[in-house]
């Protein structure tokens, strides 16, 4: 198991998506993007990133901020730019639900490891928006400025419309 990052990604379904609403600044925007890209990566730049999703004992243990980061990259429908957000994600301590933080108040989301075998591709893992810890989604990605927008943190919010979570299974 070596490497710093691997590639994934996750479906919305039509029924997800009219789950969310999607906004960029505080102003609600159409998303239809169903595939979102995803790049777990170690943050210790140990090559480590299929040990810390996989092995169900080991700990990083000498994490700067996190035991791994998540990153979601989507197509920005204002921009047309590929656009992306990082997660600090920490496991519990049963190494089933990694807890995703947004650094500058931008959410939270969580990954979840459903089935966990030897192998990314025959585990399970799973990517859930649901309500925790005071928000009901996260800032999927950065955008960039358009025309006379001034540079600085331009977020693109995913966020739940009501109680019900949003669960998708993550391909490897």
């Amino acid at each position: 198991m070596a490497g710093d990052d691997v590639a994934a990604a996750f479906r919305w379904t039509d029924t997800q998506l009219s789950l969310l609403r999607f906004s960029r600044n505080d102003k609600r925007i159409t998303f239809r993007e169903h595939k979102i890209n995803l790049k777990f990566k170690d943050p210790r730049g140990k090559g480590e990133i299929e040990k810390i999703l996989l092995d169900p004992q080991y700990r990083p243990g000498d994490a700067s901020n996190a035991d791994f980061w998540v990153e979601t990259t989507i197509t920005s429908p204002v921009s047309h730019k590929k656009v992306s957000e990082t997660a600090l994600c920490n496991w519990d301590n049963a190494k089933n639900i990694a807890v995703g933080t947004i650094e500058d108040d931008g959410g939270r989301l969580v990954i979840v490891a459903e089935s966990v075998t030897k192998a990314l591709k025959t585990s399970k893992f799973s990517f859930l928006v649901v309500r925790m810890s005071g928000f009901s989604g996260f800032r999927i990605a950065e955008d960039v400025p358009v025309g006379h927008e001034s540079p600085g943190l331009i977020g693109i919010e995913a966020k739940l419309k009501s109680s019900t979570p949003v669960l998708s299974e993550i391909s490897f």
